[in-house]
């Protein structure tokens, strides 16, 4: 075999294994490949069809700079997610940990919210609809009769919202108090004030 056929398959047989190790790397992993064809060539070897020829070498694996340079944009972006992802992780675990751990927390932290919103009903509505319901023990922290006094200002702020369902309610308020032996209450919804 001449020398120059030989230095041939020498060579072909390095970049074979240098591109099938550099094809399963990821673009940003180019020092790890370089590694692993560095480790692979080290040690003498026959390349294929041509089992009369041992082969050791050494390559330097680099990317074209396009590649770097598009290389670097994405691990830019990835390293970007990454710390968005873990500031989210961080927001969530203290809106679990201390602003929904009870009803006074949230409200304030609701209010300070919601100062500038350009309708504040509405977004105390948004506020009872979604977010009380979240407050880890809303109910257990308050006494009854406080949790009672919340429901009504609520109930009188969507009534003063919707003043055709008010009619309505008197009428279903009153059937309730005539079921409970309350007449007394009943008759003072009857009285118009």
């Amino acid at each position: 075999m001449v020398l120059a056929e030989a230095q041939a398959a020498a060579r072909a047989s390095a970049i074979k294994l240098a591109g099938y190790v550099a094809r399963l790397s990821a673009p940003e992993a180019v020092a790890e490949a370089a590694q692993d064809t560095a480790l692979a060539l080290a040690d003498w070897r026959n390349p294929d069809d041509y089992p009369l020829i041992q082969v050791r070498a050494r390559l330097d694996l680099v990317l074209p700079p396009a590649d770097a340079a598009r290389t670097e944009s994405y691990l830019d972006a990835q390293r970007a997610a990454q710390l968005d992802q873990v500031l989210l992780e961080k927001r969530m675990t203290h809106l679990a940990a201390v602003i929904l751990a009870d009803i006074d927390t949230a409200s304030r932290w609701w209010l300070d919210r919601s100062l500038n919103a350009p309708d504040p009903v509405a977004s105390w509505r948004l506020f009872d609809d979604i977010i009380r319901p979240m407050v880890a023990h809303w109910s257990s922290g308050e006494d009854q009769a406080t949790r009672f006094a919340r429901m009504v200002t609520t109930l009188l702020q969507r009534l003063d919202e919707e003043p055709d369902r008010l009619e309505t309610f008197l009428r279903i308020t009153e059937a309730n108090f005539m079921t409970m032996g309350w007449h007394d209450l009943a008759a003072d919804l009857r009285t118009p004030s």
